[in-house]
């Protein structure tokens, strides 16, 4: 009989986690523009434009707003947990941040703010006051798992794929900022984040920048060649050698790429002369 578990010390890989998706900016532009007359379509701009996080959303309030300057305080936040609400502030100090707003979206809340004291006054003696900039009609809060099911619908109707509001919001307005060529420091302070580790799972670089990023690499490679060559033709006049020439020989390999986006008759036939 065995009197031990042979399993016990037994340590199991880590599940593999899949990646989260973003949109792509043609993606998130069209959601923006096809949700903007829908009652929640701004506060989905924010979070696709800013990458806030759900609960933010949810307990942003004019108190902390100054829609002159273009400044949202994230100072509280909530989760729902098997339909329980637990309201509180954000998990870490760089959670408690200033959110940047363009001018537009700045604007658009400012009317926002006008259409909302309308309902307001509508509502009269039943009008929850919880000071919060996304509220219903009658000024009571949205619950989060409502939010949530809200934006994969208009997902689908906006013809965009239907991914998480976490990953539609969150994670696509951080990779935003970064495609837009946004120092990693101001990402991090947009976003709450505190540490480049998490900073950067919630950053996801376009194919697009990848393929770019290979051709730039491919086109300096063949610069500092082409110089190389210009070099050794000006102590060696007999060496001039063109740009053809390097590639026939292999010293410069070509680029299917750079020859299917019509690149490279911008360097064929040149001859490299002395300096």
């Amino acid at each position: 009989m065995i009197t031990f578990n042979p399993c016990a010390g037994v340590e199991l890989a880590p599940e593999a986690k899949a990646e989260r998706q973003r949109w792509t900016p043609a993606e998130a532009a069209q959601f923006i523009a096809v949700t903007a007359d829908d009652q929640l379509g701004l506060m989905f701009r924010l979070a696709v434009l800013r990458g806030m996080r759900r609960g933010e959303l949810c307990r942003l309030r004019w108190s902390g707003a100054d829609l002159d300057t273009g400044v949202l305080l994230v100072e509280h936040t909530v989760i729902e947990l098997d339909g329980h609400l637990t309201e509180g502030t954000p998990k870490t100090k760089a959670g408690e941040r200033r959110v940047y707003l363009d001018a537009g979206t700045a604007w658009l809340l400012r009317e926002h703010r006008k259409a909302q004291l309308a309902e307001r006054m509508r509502a009269g003696a039943g009008w929850y006051d919880n000071d919060l900039i996304f509220a219903r009609p009658d000024g009571r809060p949205y619950r989060p798992g409502y939010v949530s099911r809200r934006f994969r619908a208009l997902a689908a109707e906006a013809g965009v794929p239907v991914i998480t509001l976490h990953e539609g919001g969150r994670h696509t307005g951080v990779s935003l900022m970064h495609d837009a060529g946004v120092r990693e420091e101001i990402t991090m302070r947009e976003a709450g984040h505190a540490d480049r580790g998490v900073h950067a799972r919630y950053t996801h670089v376009l194919d697009e920048a990848h393929r770019t990023a290979v051709e730039l690499v491919a086109r300096a490679g063949e610069n500092l060649m082409i110089a190389h060559a210009s070099s050794s033709a000006s102590s060696n006049p007999t060496a001039t050698r063109t740009v053809d020439q390097l590639h026939e020989d292999g010293r410069l390999p070509r680029s299917g790429r750079v020859r299917r986006q019509g690149l490279e008759p911008r360097t064929r036939g040149l001859r490299a002369r002395p300096a």
